[in-house]
């Protein structure tokens, strides 16, 4: 039997049809197996004695009901008693099925001191707001300050009440164009929001609410290393996502550090997410212009950073024979150069010099170093002989 359909028909079968379609609801949703599953049991035990129709049931009687629950079993069971039934109600709500859950917090709408971890506006989405307070009574509950629970609670409802959709179907596309517009006004207040949902999407991936949620907090991520270094998210081509989690994990196979893998994995990630073209049909074009939307709000060194991550990738494809080229050009290659930038062609004063520096670069190309590599030595050794009257043979 599926695992979204109850396993035991009620003994009302209106509620057990009602339930039956909350629960694909969740399916639609992507939530996970396990919180449907959860859920499911969770329902089933409230509603399998219940001769009366769903809609009947008051607020008095799902207290009395959990206060006969109380004995035996744990605190957190009976919050996740009421929490499955607060989302059973609200789903009814949105779907008109009732016009009012008889669990409706009236204090959702009232700004109380005294419950400072409850949102203090109606967002335009029922369950948005329920899973908000769960969270932020989460952060209650593990002993966050007031400070910050307030302060998570006011970029949430910041972002949220421009949201009728659910948070679980939410894209990072949407969330990073949100970011964007207001980072030109505002950009403390820009990342402030990011944490925010960062940590919320945390803990919606935590209680098994979302199987793949489209942010992730990254510090949380390097807890499980054994995923430190692959995409997070489902690419729209899956060669694409193949190549890019090979060359993340030769990069840790390098023992590159978890704060440079997981800052290549966010860029390769945050273009390739937005293409469906395999990476060996790109050009360097397509990644100068996905940058210049970067450019009014990120630094001139940041942009760099960027352009030199696609290099990494690129030249990781060319050592393994994926492609023959890559796209992505260097600032200095231009006429000439390009075909032989491991060549110093300034005049040195000493032209010995320079003979021993172009065979010594010449010697780093045919080992099958970087050109980005050769470039760099190819600067400074030029910088440092270009003067000199003594031999490089000589030098102490």
């Amino acid at each position: 039997m599926k695992y979204r359909v109850l396993e035991n028909v009620l003994s009302n079968s209106e509620n057990t049809e009602i339930v039956n379609l909350f629960l694909l609801s969740l399916k639609k949703k992507n939530r996970s197996k396990q919180t449907i599953i959860r859920q499911r049991n969770i329902l089933q035990h409230i509603f399998r004695t219940k001769k009366e129709t769903y809609n009947f049931i008051t607020s008095n009687d799902i207290q009395q009901w959990l206060t006969e629950q109380q004995t035996g079993r744990k605190e957190r069971t009976i919050e996740n008693y009421l929490a499955t039934l607060r989302a059973f109600y609200n789903y009814c709500a949105l779907e008109k099925l009732i016009k009012k859950s008889p669990l409706q917090d009236k204090e959702k709408s009232v700004s109380c001191p005294d419950r400072y971890w409850e949102l203090k506006v109606i967002l335009p989405n029922q369950e948005n707001q329920y899973v908000i307070n769960e969270f932020l009574v989460s952060l209650k509950n593990t002993g966050r300050s007031k400070r910050t629970i307030i302060c998570k609670r006011h970029f949430l409802q910041s972002f949220f009440k421009e949201y009728e959709k659910s948070f679980s179907i939410i894209t990072l596309e949407e969330i990073q164009k949100w970011l964007l517009e207001k980072e030109k006004s505002s950009k403390d207040s820009a990342r402030a929001v990011l944490s925010a949902l960062r940590t919320f999407y945390d803990y919606c991936w935590e209680e098994e609410i979302l199987e793949d949620p489209p942010l992730r907090n990254k510090r949380k991520i390097r807890d499980y290393p054994e995923k430190d270094w692959s995409i997070q998210i489902r690419l729209p081509n899956n060669e694409n996502q193949k190549i890019i989690n090979e060359y993340l994990f030769n990069l840790k196979e390098r023992n590159k550090s978890q704060r440079t893998i997981g800052d290549y994995r966010f860029i390769l990630q945050a273009y390739f997410k937005d293409t469906n073209t395999h990476f060996s049909l790109l050009k360097n074009n397509d990644f100068q212009q996905w940058i210049q939307r970067y450019k009014t709000c990120t630094k001139e060194k940041t942009v760099d950073n960027y352009m030199s991550i696609f290099r990494s990738f690129y030249a990781f494809c060319v050592r393994k024979k994926y492609i023959e080229k890559s796209p992505i050009t260097y600032k200095w290659e231009k006429g000439n150069n390009q075909k032989k930038y491991w060549e110093i062609s300034d005049p040195f004063i000493n032209n010995e010099n320079r003979k021993i520096t172009n065979e010594y670069l010449l010697s780093m190309k045919v080992a099958n170093l970087s050109p980005g590599t050769i470039f760099q030595y190819r600067f400074f050794l030029n910088k440092f002989f270009k003067d000199r009257h003594e031999s490089c043979l000589n030098l102490p």
